[in-house]
């Protein structure tokens, strides 16, 4: 990786974090549109895609994996916005700070969440631990109850006039 880019790598935590440089930018960005011609150029699904090669140092040459390239085409995309990626392993448990952090609350409101079951944990002693899918799943689930009950209030607002209904219009 060039000497620009900000990266880190967390073998302990499984983890990779890439922040890019402005200049890698354009590279960034080159890189990108490369693999978006790729992804164009690829036979329609069902039919055999001709896969991508990685050249190495002495010409050597190995087939991308699908799941990399899907990596890659992501990470491209993101990095290419000017955002950072991070690539962890989505068997790694995190701490409770980190969980917390992941969704967005206080420490004191995930372990309430934990206590009551709304999120699998183990205990290492007396520490807690919390699988990174785990994390993942409640925050799709927590997602999906927020839109539902967004959804909800819309027609409720509807049902009942909307803003203008009410005399301060709706903004208090």
């Amino acid at each position: 990786m060039p000497a620009s880019a900000e990266h880190e790598v967390d073998d302990r935590a499984n983890a990779l974090t890439i922040q890019p440089d402005r200049v890698d930018q354009d590279r960034i960005i080159a890189f990108s549109h490369f693999i978006e011609a790729i992804e164009r150029g690829r036979p329609a699904t069902g039919q055999k895609s001709r896969a991508c090669v990685l050249t190495g140092p002495n010409e050597e040459q190995m087939p991308i994996p699908p799941q990399v390239f899907d990596i890659m085409r992501t990470a491209a995309e993101i990095l290419k916005g000017g955002s950072s990626v991070r690539i962890v392993s989505l068997d790694r448990d995190l701490t409770t700070q980190e969980a917390a952090d992941m969704l967005n609350m206080s420490r004191q409101h995930l372990v309430r969440l934990l206590e009551e079951g709304e999120i699998a944990f183990t205990r290492t002693g007396t520490h807690r631990r919390i699988r990174m899918q785990d994390v993942l799943a409640f925050k799709q689930k927590r997602a999906v109850v927020r839109r539902r009950a967004l959804r909800e209030l819309t027609i409720l607002g509807e049902e009942i006039g909307g803003p203008d209904h009410f005399p301060d219009g709706g903004k208090g």
